[in-house]
């Protein structure tokens, strides 16, 4: 399921597509497809793959990538902060996780009596729910500020730049050919990091409200010109009066 899990960045480029009209440039789209590539390359020769783990990993993906790209238009486009999109985010998401857990595993759960060790335990637990929230905040603040595709280009970077860091530093085995694809997996991200660069600044997205003008800015300019045009008249009738009654 590596390499079908090594799609996912092609597969968030498209979902937010179609539902945020995002259209990167044609060389950015290239090295995406080059870094998918290089980590589907790293899975060949995988037998444990079977055509239901492919059809999971495909649904996981797709799913995945719809989370992120809602996840970016709550953040980018409507403007909510960080502790806002978990406000409206992470009650859903509990909510799929609890009723899934007691439906596949809530009878086991029950009669083997581990559900005593949250008490029996409790700092653990809030420990790791801790983290948990740390890590939702961090994986927020990153869709903010570079957008939902490049977080998932970090994500398969850093599994690639963990293996050839192991094999360069405690001499960790691995084929040439998955050597090869990791090389081409960071090679693609610094193409892609290049071509994003290099691209033009990106437009208002139409999702976007428009922003009302500053009250100081033309609407103040405009206010002040009347008020100086009203002062002027109101002078020159005063002077006219003062002709008048000279005469």
């Amino acid at each position: 399921t590596t390499g079908a899990r090594g799609r996912t960045p092609i597969v968030v480029t498209c979902v937010a597509g179609g539902m945020l009209g995002e259209r990167p440039r044609a060389p950015v789209v290239a090295s995406l497809v080059m870094l998918c590539a290089g980590t589907s390359i790293t899975a060949n020769g995988d037998v444990s793959m079977s055509t239901f783990g492919l059809f999971l990993a495909a649904g996981s993906a797709s799913t995945e990538a719809i989370r992120l790209v809602l996840t970016q238009f709550v953040l980018q486009d409507c403007r909510f902060s960080l502790w806002e999109s978990l406000y409206y985010l992470a009650p859903a998401g509990a909510a799929c996780l609890v009723s899934m857990g007691l439906f596949f595993e809530g009878e086991k759960l029950f009669a083997s009596g581990d559900l005593s060790l949250v008490l029996a335990h409790p700092h653990l637990f809030f420990l790791a729910a801790t983290l948990g929230l740390g890590v939702q905040l961090l994986t927020s603040a990153v869709i903010q500020a570079v957008g939902s595709v490049t977080l998932k280009v970090l994500s398969q970077v850093r599994n690639a730049g963990l293996v050839v860091a192991g094999v360069v530093f405690y001499d960790e085995t691995v084929t040439t050919t998955q050597m090869g694809g990791y090389l081409v997996s960071l090679a693609a991200f610094g193409a892609y990091n290049y071509f994003k660069l290099q691209g033009s600044p990106k437009a208002p997205s139409a999702h976007k409200p428009a922003r009302s003008p500053h009250p100081l800015s033309r609407g103040g300019e405009e206010a002040s010109e009347d008020r100086e045009s009203n002062g002027s008249m109101g002078m020159g009738a005063t002077d006219s009066d003062e002709g008048n009654s000279t005469a």
